[in-house]
């Protein structure tokens, strides 16, 4: 369990297993210890504490922020969460979220001033296709059989937040 935590974590020291029972090593609950299974995995709704990765560039910690402040705006419209991140070899799905009978796949963008393009238009045809084919196949993975739809949520250095639903149909 230590080893799969040190995996994901790669800021927790690992533990030898004559240290386990001495009381010596990483402490049963550090800052990622919340919300991890009997495995030392992080639930499938909280990822394991990424802003706190040393590993972590600035560019990655400014989406980290979006994403919180986008997931905190979502909640308070009355949308659930399901999943945070989800990864898979298609690409990767920022929010999952319920929505009454709907999944709905979030899309976060944040751009910095001086940006070429705004957030909203950076998710053209091929993001819009990787993101479909990430649904496809957490849906195929889960079981699932619901409505579904993509939204982007586009912030900018202002704070400013712009949340499209439906932003796009299901590319092929």
């Amino acid at each position: 369990a230590a080893a799969a935590v040190a995996r994901l974590h790669p800021a927790a020291p690992r533990t030898r297993p004559d240290q386990a029972s001495a009381g010596v090593g990483p402490p049963a609950h550090g800052p990622c210890s919340a919300g991890l299974d009997a495995h030392g995995r992080p639930g499938p709704w909280q990822p394991c504490c990424p802003s706190v990765s040393p590993s972590r560039t600035s560019r990655q910690q400014l989406g980290d922020h979006a994403e919180d402040r986008a997931l905190a705006y979502l909640l308070t419209q009355g949308l659930t969460l399901v999943q945070r991140n989800f990864r898979c070899r298609a690409g990767e799905i920022d929010l999952i979220m319920r929505d009454a009978d709907s999944l709905v796949f979030v899309e976060v963008r944040h751009r910095g001033a001086g940006a070429l393009v705004d957030a909203l238009a950076s998710v053209d045809y091929r993001k819009q296709r990787k993101l479909t084919r990430a649904a496809h196949f957490y849906l195929g993975r889960h079981g699932f059989q619901v409505a579904c739809r993509f939204d982007v949520i586009g912030s900018d250095q202002s704070g400013d937040m712009v949340w499209i639903r439906n932003a796009f149909p299901a590319a092929d």
